[in-house]
């Protein structure tokens, strides 16, 4: 699953867009198995664009979502929305999610590297700043909207190494190609 979001100008002009979907990026870890690579809009300093990147949660968020998925389902639902991540539906869903996050618990204490940019793989990122509805560009301090445009199916499935390396090369040609929901 993932998501088209849109960068809109201060007149209203969309700009640019990307994806964003941790079920279309896995990381492949050292013992073969894979986990989610979760996702953020950041600003890249190498592209000077607001780019898809790593989201690398610390460990002690990785430790709270787990708690929290073995709450009683009423709590577990406020934490999760608290958390603005997806809430489970039903057991299978729930196992699901344990799992997910016990190997990203994994992978997490493997990591070295910063978060990349998923265009060149700079570790060169932003957080992005917020002003009311708005998101300020680090470098220029104009103010943009990034809103979610629609829901995707993507064909391909992304893979890379623990520090975000990808394990097949990857052209932003082929995200593209692939992002089948571009606008003419």
């Amino acid at each position: 699953m993932a998501y088209a979001f849109e960068i809109i100008d201060s007149e209203g002009r969309v700009i640019d867009d990307l994806w964003l979907g941790h079920l279309d990026r896995t990381y492949v870890l050292p013992n073969r198995e894979s986990c989610p690579m979760y996702d953020q809009i950041a600003w890249c300093s190498d592209c000077h664009l607001f780019v898809p990147a790593e989201r690398l949660y610390l460990l002690d968020d990785i430790e709270g979502i787990l708690q929290d998925l073995r709450l009683p389902q009423e709590q577990m639902w406020k934490r999760m929305d608290t958390r603005q991540l997806y809430s489970p539906v039903n057991e299978e869903d729930l196992q699901r999610q344990v799992h997910d996050w016990t190997i990203a618990r994994s992978w997490r204490l493997m990591r070295t590297s910063p978060a990349r940019c998923l265009r060149c793989l700079s570790t060169g990122l932003h957080d992005l700043q917020h002003e009311g509805i708005h998101t300020i560009n680090p470098e220029t301090r104009e103010r943009f909207k990034i809103r979610v445009r629609e829901h995707m199916s993507m064909a391909h499935q992304w893979l890379y190494d623990h520090e975000g390396v990808p394990l097949d090369a990857i052209t932003e040609d082929e995200v593209v190609r692939a992002w089948s929901v571009r606008r003419g």
